[in-house]
This record gives structure tokens, sequence and C-alpha cells, in this order.
């Protein structure tokens, strides 16, 4: 009879399960842009207090309400530019110093230390 129970509890809940594709990044390497999906950003020691300082948006492709622009020069990831509400038809600049403690763009992300893989192919949506 457990069986049965434990059965009709997980095909209850085994149904379908939807998300919406999260906004990539913009990565730049020698003037050609790429998307990637990594977020170095997320890597910052103060991102929490950097993320409060954002304003707030509701947009499920972007739960983390930015999209960066970054790029490569000197051997070094640098962030560029930083977008909030990357959902709207006009997203807005975020003026880096005031996440920075002054420092103005680019900023030098000396934080990150993973790597950045870039897709060369299309990209491909996936859809029922």
């Amino acid at each position: 009879m457990k069986n049965y129970l434990l059965i009709a509890v997980i095909l209850l809940f085994s149904g379908p399960s939807f998300s919406t594709q999260q906004i990539p990044e913009e990565f730049f390497v020698d003037g050609a842009k790429f998307e990637i999906n990594i977020l170095p950003l997320e890597q910052y020691p103060h991102y929490k207090e950097l993320l409060n300082k954002l304003p707030s948006a509701n947009c499920s492709a972007s739960w983390r309400n930015y999209k960066g622009r970054w790029e490569v020069r000197d051997n070094y990831l640098w962030l560029d530019l930083l977008f909030t509400d990357p959902c709207s038809k006009e997203p807005k600049y975020v003026e880096l110093s005031n996440l920075f403690n002054g420092k103005s763009r680019p900023i030098k992300a000396t934080w990150f230390t993973g790597s950045i893989k870039v897709r060369i192919s299309a990209r491909r949506y996936f859809s029922e």
C-alpha cells in the first residue's frame, strides 16, 4: 500500500516544468562579440551588496536584473558596461563608479578566476 501511495505522489509532482532562458552577458575578444552564460560578476566579493544597489525589476529572463558587457584586454577581464532591467526595450545604464567605490569604467575583474567558454555556432532555441 505504501508503494502505491509513493508512486501516486511521485506521479502527482512529475509534470512538465517550464523555464525561461536567461539573457546572456556580452563578451568581446579582439573586437569580436560573443554571448556567454557564465556570470563573472557573481564571483565579486561584495556581489550581494552590489545587487542591492541596483533598482529592482521584474523579468523572468533576467533573474539577476542586469546584463554585463565584458572584454579581454591585455590578458585581463574587464567589466566595461552594466545595464539593469535588460528585458525592457531601453535597458538602463548603470554608472559603475556608484557600484565600485568611485572607480570609473572599465573595471578590472581581478576577482574572477574562472574560465569563459564561448559559443561560436548559432544560438539554438528549444520549444515544443
